[in-house]
Formats: structure tokens, sequence, C-alpha cells
């Protein structure tokens, strides 16, 4: 089976240094990893428009633990959707993204 559909965790940058982790299923994964592929701090906007169209709905969590058990649940929807398949879940780390706040869903958590 592809590995075109998969479960991303998006970890970017919040204020006093601390993370945000947002969990979205993506139908394109290899394309995202790709696209995401940047040197610097400064993002290039056609990457920021593509993590902003597939993470704009997703779940926002402040602890990391709880992005990884969220994908965990998210990628046992897939098996049950999708058939039995290497349905991966992937981190996309870029601490120097701000996430625009009108895109981000009510924190499902406290912590950070």
């Amino acid at each position: 089976m592809s590995n075109d559909v998969g479960i991303c965790i998006l970890m970017t940058g919040r204020s006093r240094g601390l993370s945000e982790y947002r969990v979205a299923r993506c139908e394109d994964v290899e394309g995202l990893l790709y696209t995401c592929r940047f040197n610097g701090d400064r993002i290039p906007q056609d990457i920021f428009n593509a993590l902003v169209s597939c993470f704009d709905a997703s779940r926002v969590f402040y602890d990391k633990k709880f992005a990884e058990g969220y994908a965990i649940a998210r990628q046992e929807d897939l098996i049950k959707e999708l058939g039995p398949g290497d349905y991966q879940i992937i981190l996309l780390r870029h601490p120097s993204i701000r996430f625009p706040k009108n895109t981000a869903s009510k924190p499902n958590n406290a912590r950070g």
C-alpha cells in the first residue's frame, strides 16, 4: 500500500520559546515532506501557504505527548477507514514558524 496518506504532526514556535503541535491527516505526505524542506529561519511564502492549507483546521496541542497520542488515534482511524497499510506518523519540526492565530482550533490541553 502506498504511503501517500498519513498523519503529520507540525511543531511550530510559540511565545517564550515554547512549542505548539498540530495534528492533521495529510493526503500527500511525500509531497508535503518535499515541500517543507527549506533552510534558514525565514520560510518561503509558498511553503507557509502549503502548511496552513494542510493544518488550518487541525487540533492544537501544547504538549508533545498529547499530540502523539492523538496522532496514534488518527492513525488507527486510517486503518479502519482504508484497511491495512503503512500509514506513518511524521513529525515536521519548524520552530521558526508562527502559525496564524485565526487558523488554530482551540487547544485541547493547557500544558506548555
